[in-house]
Order: structure tokens, then sequence, then C-alpha cells
């Protein structure tokens, strides 16, 4: 994957660091002069926090800016396509796949400034900038009686912009579906600096951007689906001898017509770290543990599905344990 990186990559070589290591750096000076000292980071120490995401190192960026608005974005970009290096975009840097790890040395556009959120309940949609943490969707909604399913595991800290970037998803996507299923319409900048905003009709071309990880263009804010939550949630927690067993146990209640909200697992070495971190009670001596919510607006079909994974767990050598309140589920 390695073309991931240049997400918008203008042709020419970036500039060599002159002898002693001192780089000839008019990028970042053109960008100071243009967008103003608090947007640009220009000190090797502040460009070298830009050069990784939480599983892969790369290229210490010639300079690095902190956009507020669509426009920085298109001076920025304009500024990088005139010096002939490659952007790439970032958001908060939690992803595991290296998509926002720069490959060749160039611009690092960060958006964690661009935070603007607006929430149109009677749309069920929201309008959020791309540096908006995607747990704050759900929590501006949720006063209107909406929420924002997409969940991946950084969701406290992940960014709208990084989400979309990956097509992240989280426990909930089994059910409930990715990052790019609850998109209607996005704003993004091209790599000659141009801005387009595209819908989600005849033609999916905002499809091409979801998951293409900066390559195609910088996605700068996006209109969101919105959801009421389900009414009632109910949910189980089932150990295992070892983790062919948990295994066979998700593969049989699928098979039995369940339809889990989420289902998470973790081997016995994940278990002891959750323990040690946090003292759950969880079965350190299990070799699998699987967490299963099923939930819905039926509380009998809750309660079906519940029983049918309880039945497939056991079935498969499992040991089960319901949650008796929302404390203990959560």
């Amino acid at each position: 994957m390695t073309p991931r990186k240049t997400a918008l990559t203008p042709g020419s070589r970036a500039p060599k660091p002159r002898s002693g290591g001192t780089p000839d750096n008019p990028l970042a000076a053109e960008l100071t002069r243009t967008l103003g000292p608090r947007k640009v980071l220009s000190s090797l120490s502040e460009r070298r926090n830009y050069r990784y995401d939480a599983i892969q190192f790369g290229e210490t960026p010639l300079a690095v800016v902190l956009p507020e608005s669509t426009a920085d974005v298109v001076t920025a970009v304009r500024a990088a396509r005139a010096a002939g290096v490659p952007v790439v975009g970032r958001g908060a840097a939690s992803g595991l796949s290296g998509g926002a790890v720069p490959m060749q040395t160039g611009l690092v556009i960060s958006f964690t400034r661009m935070t603007r959120l607006a929430v149109f309940p009677g749309r069920r949609e929201a309008r959020a900038q791309a540096g908006v943490v995607t747990l704050s969707v759900t929590e501006a909604a949720r006063p209107h009686g909406l929420i924002y399913p997409p969940d991946p595991a950084s969701f406290r800290t992940s960014t709208v912009g990084g989400n979309l970037g990956e097509n992240a998803g989280g426990p909930l996507c089994f059910k409930y579906g990715v990052t790019g299923d609850y998109v209607r319409a996005l704003e993004f900048v091209d790599a000659e600096g141009e801005v387009h905003e595209l819908t989600r009709d005849a033609y999916d071309l905002a499809g091409l951007l979801i998951g293409s990880e900066g390559t195609l263009g910088l996605i700068t804010e996006a209109t969101l689906r919105l959801t009421p939550p389900p009414k009632y949630t109910r949910t189980l927690l089932a150990s295992f001898p070892e983790v062919g067993g948990c295994a066979e146990a998700v593969s049989r209640a699928i098979a039995a017509g369940a339809v889990p909200a989420k289902l998470e697992f973790m081997d016995q070495a994940c278990v002891s770290a959750v323990e040690d971190y946090l003292a759950l009670g969880l079965p350190r001596d299990a070799g699998a543990v699987l967490l299963v919510d099923t939930d819905g607006d039926d509380l009998e079909t809750v309660e079906e599905e519940r029983t049918l994974v309880e039945a497939a767990c056991r079935e498969a050598g499992g040991t089960v344990r319901r949650a008796a309140t929302d404390a203990e589920a959560a």
C-alpha cells in the first residue's frame, strides 16, 4: 500500500537538506507568510511529531499546516503544488494502517482545528468539519434523540476526517455498518486546490474518496446521517477454554439467525491487560472472552437474539454470564 500516503502529489521532488542538516525550506516560509505563524509549524521538533500514526513512522515533513477553514486548506495545497511537494492529510493519527504517515518529504495538513459541528434534527443529519472528534457527533445529537452509529475503537480521540479516510468501523459495524454508510455528502479539496461538494446520488463519487486515505483529495467537511438509538440493549459475556470455541460460537449464533449489535473478542493476553488496567472482573483464566450486545426497538426480539447467542456459546463449550444492570453491561 505504499502509494497511499502521498495524498496529492504534484510530481517533483522535495527540497533536499543542505550540508549541515538545515533544510532549504521555502515552503514553510511561504505558508507562514500566507497563513500566519499560528497555523504553520516549521521547527524540526514540531515537524517530527507529525511523521507517524499509531503503527508506523515515516519521513519528517517540510512543514505542518493546522488549517481552521477550507480556505486555509486550499492555500496550503496550492503552495505545496507550486513547490512540487506531496501533501498528506492527518486527523488524530490513531489509525493502524499508516494512512496518515508521510512516506516522502512534503507537507502535512493536520485537521484537528477544523471542529465546526452542526446538528439538524429535522433532517436527522449533522454537518461536521474534518477535525471533529467522532464521539462529539453523538454527544451533540443525543439531546435530539439521535446518535451517530460508527464507533471505531478510538472514537473518543479519532476524527471524522480520519474515519472517512480509512472508512473506519468498530464493534457496531456488523449490524450497523461503517463510516461510509452514514455519509450523505462531503466537501473536499483536490490536488490543484479546487473545492468540490459531492453527494451520493446516481453516481456515488463521494464513495470514491471514502476509504482512499487522502490519495484522491482532502475531505474537509461531511454531512452525516444520524439515527435514533435502539430502545433496548441486552449484554452477555461468554468465556471459553480456547480461541477456537469462541470462533465456533460466533458462527453458530449467526447461522441461527442472530444479528448482534456488537461482538467483541479478547484473547487471554488481552483480558489480562484489561484486568491489569481496569480490574473489571474479567476471567483471567479464560483462553478467550466474547462480549455481545443485542439491541432493537422490540424487547422480545432483542431477548430472543440474546438467547440464540447464549445457546450458541454454551454449545461451543462456553460459560455465559448475562449483565444484570446497565452499569454491568457498560
